[in-house]
């Protein structure tokens, strides 16, 4: 049980993400949690609002969690990795959609009967904007 709860965290924050639901994404870590990222190394609360705003300048975004693994659990400590795929789409012609993989590893503890995640090391390990890629149009337009 306390297994699920533990990887719930993440697809909870996932999901918080593409809602925008910004209490949500804040109620996944501990107020003082620390955040080794790709853009970013600090606090949750100094993070957060640079996460908003990143997030926000796409229409739209899907996080797909996928492989998690359990590494370590306890009573009341856990660790864990997730790969993410995330999609973001622009309505402005002005910012490339971009499509990122990363893997979080996080490190979780129970408080006051939640998990929450206590520090979080985030890699980056692929993007891709569409710029990037091969306009297939012109060949696909003469395809059978």
């Amino acid at each position: 049980m306390e297994h699920t709860r533990v990887k719930d965290v993440v697809a909870s924050y996932a999901i918080a993400i593409d809602e925008r639901d910004w209490d949500g994404v804040a109620a996944c870590f501990l107020g003082e949690a620390t955040i080794d990222g790709t853009q970013f190394s600090g606090l949750v609360q100094d993070y957060l609002p640079a996460l908003r705003g990143a997030v926000e300048r796409f229409s739209t975004t899907m996080h797909f969690i996928g492989t998690q693994l359990v590494l370590h659990e306890t009573d009341s400590e856990a660790t864990t990795k997730s790969y993410a795929i995330a999609v973001h789409l622009s309505a402005s012609p002005d910012v490339d959609d971009m499509t990122i993989g990363v893997r979080y590893d996080d490190t979780m503890r129970l408080v006051d009967g939640r998990w929450v995640i206590v520090k979080r090391k985030v890699h980056g390990l692929w993007s891709r904007n569409v710029a990037d890629l091969v306009d297939l149009s012109p060949t696909l337009a003469g395809a059978p």
